[in-house]
């Protein structure tokens, strides 16, 4: 398999090697890593691919004004099989984010829910989320969500990204709780079952 670079906005490149680009996401595979899932990412996210051949196809430019570091969502097509066990019901999660009120919204929201059990250390739990906040400059809140594995702290799995919510039944002034709420009713909810 050949390599091609993926730079996203925020910064980061992935190793890849890109399978089809479409008007709103570009999709690719891991380079270097067996498993046969395809991935994909949103073209808003993505600055530039560089392919193997030398090519560069441009999308958009780089962020200068970012809240705090960020990788790009990556969003596989469904959860890939081997590691549905790890994220599997009544599971212990570790909650992780550079704002702690963050963790302490998603804490209220995943324990309402019940699916999994929401631990106070890294050592008593099976999977790490870690969350991902990004706010633009009407004060919306966008969330994300990353599980890692424990020991390796690979990505296992990457939520789409939500907003928080614009709904008069669900509206909330406090944006980071509401991209809360909505992470886990529109993120996690319709996976995980």
């Amino acid at each position: 398999m050949s390599q091609d670079i993926i730079k996203t906005i925020y910064g980061d490149e992935i190793k890849a090697k890109v399978t089809e680009i479409t008007n709103e996401v570009v999709k690719y595979q891991k380079f270097n890593v067996s498993d046969e899932v395809i991935y994909s990412m949103a073209i808003a996210n993505i600055e530039y691919v560089a392919f193997e051949n030398g090519n560069i196809r441009r999308f958009n430019k780089g962020t200068e004004k970012v809240q705090e570091p960020l990788t790009a969502v990556i969003v596989p097509e469904k959860v890939p099989d081997n590691i549905k066990p790890i994220l599997s019901k009544g599971k212990k999660v570790f909650l992780t984010s550079s704002n702690e009120n963050a963790v302490e919204h998603a804490t209220y929201f995943l324990e309402r829910w019940g699916y999994w059990k929401v631990v106070k250390t890294k050592a008593e739990a099976d999977v790490v989320i870690n969350i991902n906040l990004r706010f633009n400059t009407f004060g919306v809140c966008f969330a994300f969500a990353q599980f890692k594995d424990v020991k390796k702290d690979d990505i296992l799995y990457t939520t789409i990204e939500v907003s928080s919510s614009k709904e008069p039944k669900t509206f909330d002034f406090n944006t980071k709780r509401s991209a809360m709420n909505e992470l886990v009713e529109q993120a996690l909810k319709p996976v995980f079952k």
